[in-house]
């Protein structure tokens, strides 16, 4: 079998670098990540989803011992959504997560600061990417930002990390 590569386009930021919008996608995620429910994996994450007209929406996990029955951050960001104002496309997508013992901070300027690869920020996995995809009208360039431990912001598209999409449209929709 023949192995693939891709390269995914990522660019990382310090906080005082991102748009007034992104910083509050940042802010809200790393807020809500402190009421996640994470008890079996101690990994918290909190969510936040920006839609069309400007409103953001928020979600933290929230396990259960079964697992099975685990909601992820950015499903309950996103189902909150749909419960308030319906199907309505997504413009971007924050995720902060890590162990419930490690706070994340922001990262300020400083010479130390390595800018590594994306795998280094939360970014959602490959169910939430689905679901993200669902509410994304067919737009690759919807926007995806994570937040390493050390707290610089990584900032990518879904077209970047979901090459081969399945959604709507291929369902004749």
């Amino acid at each position: 079998m023949k192995e693939v590569k891709k390269e995914i386009s990522v660019k990382f930021y310090l906080f005082h670098q991102l748009s007034a919008d992104d910083a509050i996608l940042v802010s809200r995620a790393m807020k809500v990540r402190r009421n996640a429910y994470a008890p079996y994996s101690k990994y918290a994450v909190g969510a936040t989803v920006l839609e069309r007209s400007g409103k953001i929406f928020t979600g933290c996990n929230v396990e259960c011992a079964t697992f099975t029955q685990t909601s992820h951050a950015e499903q309950v960001a996103i189902a909150k959504m749909i419960s308030e104002v319906g199907k309505i496309k997504i413009e971007a997508v924050c995720c902060v997560g890590a162990f419930s013992n490690l706070g994340i901070g922001l990262a300020k300027e400083s010479p130390n600061i390595r800018f590594n690869h994306i795998e280094d920020a939360c970014m959602p996995c490959g169910q939430c990417l689905q679901i993200i995809w669902e509410f994304c009208e067919d737009d690759p360039n919807v926007r995806l930002l994570g937040v390493t431990a050390s707290g610089l912001i990584s900032i990518t598209s879904i077209g970047n990390v979901l090459p081969v999409r399945f959604g709507p449209a291929d369902l004749g929709k």
